[in-house]
């Protein structure tokens, strides 16, 4: 709040001689200040005040009223309702802010799932990419190689990215208003965006196992002779098709995914809390198992003679699946790819 001086009034004098009024705005409260030359702003007008009386004074400084006047000013009265509401918003505010989640408190940096908010200069990120919806509302993905931008630089302002439930990137502007989305549209469902290890951005879905499910016993088969095992990259909460865990493990804060001596899969949070496991294993001497992703969803315990000891679900369509490991405690599997920031 602004008070100025006037006249003969000091901080410290009597009263003020001289009072004009202004009504000014502030945080949506309308009060009611002294100024020398006041406008006041009620809607689209501007009405200009006249002096007060010279018999309305006010003190400024320690609140002592020494108005004599048949209509009061009420300076100090609607200054203290506006200060005790300001104080109820802020801390309203920060409650807020406390209680509600952010995006990298929902997931892990490099993945987005449906229902979750990207905000303005909200980004995924791993090493030597980076993918952001900028101030400038133009979607960016920063990486060694060709990248990729939506184009709607310029076009809005505090936009927000989503992805939707049929698999689609949606760009809203600060109304909510619909500034651009990914062409691809997928079949309804939970979708996951994962900003990959090689620097590019890809939409899986949807859903299609979490290990929050109750466990099944898979048949016994053993994989294709052109089937070829290959180690996790540098994203420690992903497994895609092809990749394998055997003596390393997914990880995501507190959840840990992995295979077990006895080739059980288990899903754990620390220290110890047994979330999920497969079931099915051998009792015994270890017998060297691993797990597999392949290009048809299905998540396999494979033993080192290559015979299938479970299988997560029923086989979908060939693709590229991604098996990813939350922070909420679900380990799920999403595919297949519907779109990539490589082929757009």
């Amino acid at each position: 709040m602004r008070w100025a001086k006037e006249g003969n009034a000091g901080w410290g004098g009597a009263c003020m001689r001289t009072i004009r009024l202004e009504w000014d705005e502030i945080m949506g409260q309308s009060i009611w200040v002294h100024r020398k030359d006041a406008w006041v702003r009620s809607g689209a007008e501007r009405k200009r005040y006249q002096a007060a009386s010279p018999t309305h004074y006010e003190r400024l400084g320690n609140g002592l009223n020494c108005a004599a006047a048949s209509e009061p000013l009420e300076v100090q009265s609607k200054a203290a309702a506006f200060m005790a509401r300001t104080r109820i918003l802020f801390f309203s505010s920060l409650v807020l802010l406390l209680l509600l989640p952010s995006p990298s408190a929902a997931n892990e940096g490099n993945i987005l799932l449906t229902g979750d908010i990207l905000p303005t200069d909200g980004q995924l990120s791993v090493p030597g990419a980076k993918f952001v919806i900028q101030s400038d509302c133009n979607l960016v993905l920063y990486n060694e190689g060709s990248g990729f931008q939506s184009g709607t630089s310029g076009r809005a302002t505090n936009c927000t990215l989503t992805l939707s439930e049929r698999g689609q990137f949606i760009i809203r502007n600060g109304n909510g208003s619909v500034v651009w989305y990914s062409p691809v549209i997928g079949n309804l469902g939970t979708y996951a965006a994962i900003l990959r290890p090689d620097g590019h951005v890809s939409i899986y879905g949807p859903s299609r196992w979490t290990a929050v499910a109750p466990h099944t016993t898979g048949s016994w088969q053993r994989p294709a002779k052109e089937d070829q095992l290959w180690t996790p990259q540098s994203a420690p909460n992903l497994l895609f098709s092809s990749q394998v865990l055997d003596d390393n493990k997914l990880e995501s804060r507190d959840y840990t995914f992995a295979v077990t001596e006895s080739c059980n899969l288990a899903f754990t949070k620390a220290p110890k809390d047994l979330l999920w496991e497969s079931g099915v294993g051998y009792r015994g001497l270890p017998r060297h198992c691993f797990a597999r992703l392949n290009y048809f969803g299905q998540l396999s315990i494979v033993d080192d003679l290559y015979t299938v000891v479970w299988n997560s679900s029923p086989a979908g369509v060939e693709g590229e699946y991604v098996l990813a490991v939350q922070i909420d405690g679900q380990a799920a599997i999403y595919g297949p790819k519907i779109w990539s920031s490589g082929s757009s």
